[in-house]
């Protein structure tokens, strides 16, 4: 992928730039998140993080929960060290480089998955949830948040407050990037219902997030 093409893994480049300005920056946005959805997973949960990148979210869940077992899987080798390097020292938690279209990971092996900002990086996003939806137990669990290729102006300048290093009078020029190059090869809500109900999900549901250029779903194998 390049920073205007968002399909396929992270060149050492761009994870650099996507760790320090978007993803250090939007911590306050995944504390939400992990503490609204992910903080009391049942003892012994095994979870998921496909597309982990630099493991900002799954350190989040472990931390969160540390009677469960937390597994990052991205496909940028990048990405992979710079997770490991993060979170050295929780032991609840373990990285491996994998790709979503062809996961070496045994099924039913999982209790719950979640991808964050990934599935529009992979060339097939039904194939990439159906790998979620092989490695998760039956009746467990799967979430996929996702850029909405429908956000408003307001929702994306929103996010964009949060990057860091943004030269003042340029936060417009980063507005309309994510909204033109990054949002707009997201998902709509119903793009992203199809995608999970294509990959095999039942009882599926999809949110907007409140004043955010996200999209949330949530489906049951």
């Amino acid at each position: 992928m390049n920073l205007f093409d968002m399909r396929g893994g992270w060149s050492g480049f761009e994870a650099f730039l996507y760790s320090h300005i978007v993803a250090d920056g939007i911590e306050p946005l995944y504390d939400q998140m992990v503490g609204f959805f992910f903080s009391d997973l049942p003892e012994g949960c095994r979870f998921l993080d496909l597309g982990c990148g630099g493991g900002h979210v799954s350190m989040r869940i472990a931390r969160a929960n540390p009677q469960a077992k937390v597994t990052g899987v991205d496909l940028s080798e990048n990405q992979i060290r710079r997770a490991r390097g993060r979170t050295a020292g929780i032991s609840n938690l373990n990285f491996e480089t994998g790709d979503a279209m062809n996961l070496k990971l045994a099924g039913d092996s999982f209790d719950s998955a979640l991808s964050v900002a990934s599935i529009k990086h992979w060339p097939d996003p039904a194939k990439g949830v159906g790998e979620m939806r092989r490695v998760v137990g039956p009746g467990r669990q799967i979430w996929v948040l996702e850029a909405n290729s429908e956000a408003t102006d307001a929702e994306c300048a929103q996010f964009c407050k949060y990057w860091r290093y943004v030269l003042p009078g340029t936060r417009f020029i980063i507005t309309d990037y994510f909204k033109l190059f990054v949002a707009r090869q997201g998902l709509n809500m119903k793009q992203l219902e199809d995608v999970m109900k294509t990959a095999g999900l039942q009882n599926v549901h999809i949110q907007r997030l409140p004043d955010m250029p996200l999209i949330m779903a949530v489906g049951e194998k």
